[in-house]
């Protein structure tokens, strides 16, 4: 085998032993947590201007880790049949303050039956700087035809700090 394919082939190992962390994850010493997380996901009820939230729980090996609570935003898409918007939230084991991480993504879906999918970093406030050690992603599903009812969210977590 040549030396640049000896050189891809390490290299694209790498890149999959690493999987879907974040930059600035593969720290020495560090070992991945990594779960599920569930809750409650009400999108903006009146679309750009107006905000809803999450209010979930993060679970490893079942049982419940931090509370996820974040406000979402909605942004004006130039897809007519399109919803999407900003993700500003925590991630709290309850235990002491401040929060244990911050939270910033983004979500996108249908406007015409309030499913879509989200995504977001978890970062590590140390004093004024974020460091990012985590990432979280799933789908939610808020029919909109229920305004009254609160949808539902479901997705994977990890975290290597």
């Amino acid at each position: 085998m040549n030396t640049r394919r000896k050189y891809l082939t390490l290299l694209s190992l790498i890149v999959l032993g690493l999987g879907w962390m974040p930059r600035g994850e593969a720290q020495a010493g560090c070992v991945p947590r990594q779960g599920l997380t569930i809750g409650d996901w009400n999108l903006p009820p009146d679309g750009v201007g107006s905000s809803g939230f999450i209010d979930g729980v993060v679970l490893q090996n079942g049982a419940g880790v931090y509370r996820f609570r974040a406000t979402l935003s909605e942004v004006g898409s130039p897809c007519l049949s399109c919803r999407e918007g900003g993700i500003v939230g925590t991630l709290d084991d309850g235990v002491g303050a401040p929060d244990d991480y911050v939270v910033f993504g983004s979500w996108a879906g249908s406007f015409f039956d309030g499913t879509g999918s989200w995504h977001a970093t978890i970062f590590l406030p140390l004093g004024p700087a974020l460091i990012p050690v985590g990432r979280m992603k799933g789908v939610f599903d808020d029919a909109l035809s229920f305004p009254d009812q609160v949808g539902t969210y479901i997705g994977r977590w990890t975290i290597c700090d």
